[in-house]
C-alpha cells in the first residue's frame, strides 16, 4: 500500500483542476445521441487516465483506494472474493481498490461492450476461469447515473454481484434501493449535492451555479431512471 490516502475533497478539488469536473448545461451522452428526447447532463464527470481522460493515471489509482478505504469502514459490507472494474475507469480504479484491501480478492477483466440502448456495460471472462472460493462478487466504477446499468453489468455474471463502490452516486438516491431489491449494496463515496458543496466551500463554483445544477441533474437522471 502506499501513503496517506486523499479526502474526498481533496479529490474533487484535484479533478477539478484538471478538468476532470466540467458544470454546463449542453453535454450530450452517448445515450442523447441515441435518443433526443433525452435531457442533456448538466455536468460532465471525466474519471478516465490519460492519454483518453485527463486525468494523471496514479491519481486514478488513488482514488480507487479511498473507495476502498471507506467500503472498508463500512460494517454493513456482505463478504464478497471476487472484484471487477466497470471499463474503462474502473479498470484502474479497481487496481487502486484491489492493492489497498486487506483481504484476498480475485480480479476479474471485463470486456467493453455496447447495448442497443446506448448504455454500455461489460461482458464477464468465462465463469471457468473464477477460481472455486470466489462466491460472491464485487464491483468497482466511477459513478452511477441509474441502477438499470448496475443490474445489466451484474447480469453476465454467473455468480451473485453483490455490490458496487463508487465515487459518485448521482442517482439523487435512486439507484441504491433499486439495487437492494436484486440484493446488491451501493457504496458511494459522495453524490452530486457533496461534491458541489465541496466545489462552493473551496470557491470554485457559485452556490446559484451549484444550485442551477441540481436541479438540471435531477430531472436528467429522473429520465435515466425511467427508460430503460
Amino acid at each position: 500500500m502506499r501513503g496517506d490516502l486523499l479526502s474526498a475533497e481533496e479529490i474533487f478539488g484535484i479533478m477539478w483542476s484538471y478538468g476532470a469536473i466540467s458544470l454546463e448545461d449542453s453535454y450530450k451522452t452517448r445515450y442523447n445521441s441515441l435518443h433526443n428526447d433525452a435531457p442533456p447532463s448538466p455536468y460532465r464527470l471525466e474519471i478516465r487516465p490519460e492519454p483518453d481522460g485527463p486525468l494523471d493515471p496514479d491519481f486514478v489509482y488513488e482514488i480507487g483506494r479511498f473507495q476502498a478505504d471507506q467500503l472498508v469502514k463500512n460494517q454493513e459490507r456482505p463478504q464478497f472474493q471476487g472484484i471487477f472494474g466497470v471499463p474503462n475507469a474502473g479498470n484502474l480504479l479497481m487496481k487502486g481498490f484491489f492493492d489497498q484491501w486487506l483481504q484476498n480478492l480475485y480480479p476479474i477483466a471485463l470486456e467493453k461492450t455496447e447495448d442497443e440502448t446506448g448504455r454500455r456495460f461489460g461482458l464477464a471472462v468465462p465463469e471457468y476461469e473464477h477460481p472455486p472460493w470466489v462466491h460472491a462478487i464485487w464491483g468497482v466504477d466511477d459513478l452511477v447515473t441509474s441502477a438499470i446499468t448496475k443490474l445489466a453489468v451484474a447480469d453476465v455474471f454467473k455468480k451473485p454481484v453483490v455490490g458496487f463502490s463508487v465515487l459518485l452516486d448521482r442517482s439523487g438516491g435512486n439507484a441504491g434501493p433499486i439495487l437492494a431489491q436484486h440484493g446488491i449494496m451501493l457504496h458511494a463515496c459522495a453524490d452530486t449535492l457533496a461534491m458541489l458543496d465541496y466545489l462552493v466551500g473551496a470557491d470554485l463554483v457559485s452556490g446559484s451555479l451549484a444550485d442551477e445544477i441540481v436541479e438540471k441533474d435531477t430531472t436528467f437522471c429522473r429520465y435515466m431512471a425511467d427508460h430503460p
